[in-house]
């Protein structure tokens, strides 16, 4: 038996798999190693093989400051401000990136640089982020109104 002291766990009821980053627990809750469960044939484990179910991927040994799961992607902000995307985006949910992740990529280049992230938002087919100025950006589909934008229009990724 393994001690699960330390390990927080994030769900996604979409393909019933968990994502579990355990380390160190710290005061401002920063974790390392991230480990996923589930199914992967849309990449969402981080792993280019997609036979696999339990996964940790590779992130350079970096604090992770938090992870966001959507139903096919998943998003990890690093301590540093770095972003880490993979899995799917069939509907430009990852920041407008529509190709399928096949394993973490650093995509902190569709952020403003300037201004931290406080939070990030998945749904099933969009994402919010929160800046430190309370502005929001949102990418994905706009079917059901869920960019903000006002309209059900599509937005540009």
């Amino acid at each position: 038996r393994r001690s699960l002291e330390g390990t927080r766990a994030f769900a996604s009821s979409w393909n019933e798999r968990v994502l579990a980053h355990k380390g160190k627990t710290t005061k401002r809750s920063i974790f390392q190693k991230p480990v996923l469960f589930g199914d992967n044939q849309e990449f969402q484990l981080g792993s280019e093989d997609q036979n696999l179910s339990v996964f940790s991927p590779d992130l350079r040994e970096e604090k992770i400051k938090f992870v966001r799961t959507g139903p096919s992607s998943n998003l990890v902000m690093l301590e540093k401000g770095i972003l880490y995307a993979w899995g799917t985006g069939q509907n430009g949910q990852i920041l407008g990136q529509e190709d399928a992740i096949k394993s973490p990529k650093d995509i902190s280049s569709k952020l403003p640089s300037n201004v931290p992230v406080l939070d990030i938002a998945m749904g099933r087919s969009h994402t919010s982020v929160l800046f430190d100025d309370n502005k929001i950006m949102t990418w994905g589909s706009n079917e059901l109104g869920q960019t903000g934008s006002g309209t059900r229009d599509e937005v540009p990724h």
